[in-house]
């Protein structure tokens, strides 16, 4: 016999509308609260096709937002993400900011409209691989400039660029 359990109160069972083969579809709606932003309440709200999965989804989400560590979802662009950076520094000389903008403009072409939540592995793997072709193909520049770009490129990510190991690794590698 299959155990009946209860819903937790922020997951409801929601029946849509009939589909072709005239059933009902059954969805699980999470609505969890995140914390207070500008001083409004901010909740999660998301679909899931199985309960279990949006058990799994609260017990994650409640877990980082009692850590601390829940990050509301945002629209920013990496470009507008990377501006807000180099405008937080402070005191830097011309020069200094000069090459990190340098550094940054072949990043910015590429994934300057990709939203900074939404930046993969895969695109900083990609960024990795092209730094180290421009490297390669000009004899002036240092590979230790190539990983400082990289790096300056991973400082806005939403995991600091400490996913795997590309930010710090070679152009050997």
């Amino acid at each position: 016999m299959v155990e009946r359990r209860q819903l937790p109160p922020q997951i409801k069972r929601v029946e849509l509308a009939q589909r072709d083969g005239g059933r009902a579809v059954i969805r699980y709606q999470l609505t969890v609260d995140v914390g207070v932003v500008d001083g409004k309440r901010k909740q999660l709200r998301k679909r899931y096709a199985t309960e279990r999965e949006a058990r799994a989804v609260l017990d994650a989400v409640r877990g980082d937002v009692a850590r601390g560590t829940y990050v509301h979802p945002a629209e920013v662009t990496h470009a507008e993400a990377c501006e807000d950076w180099l405008a937080a520094k402070h005191g830097l000389k011309p020069s200094t900011l000069h090459g990190h903008r340098v550094n940054l403009a072949a990043a910015l072409a590429e994934l300057g409209d990709v939203e900074v939540q939404k930046l993969t592995k895969r695109h900083r793997r990609s960024r990795h691989r092209a730094a180290c072709r421009r490297a390669a193909l000009s004899h002036w520049q240092e590979p230790q400039s190539v990983v400082a770009a990289v790096g300056e490129l991973h400082a806005g990510s939403a995991d600091g660029g400490t996913e795997g190991s590309d930010a710090a690794g070679s152009c050997g590698s």
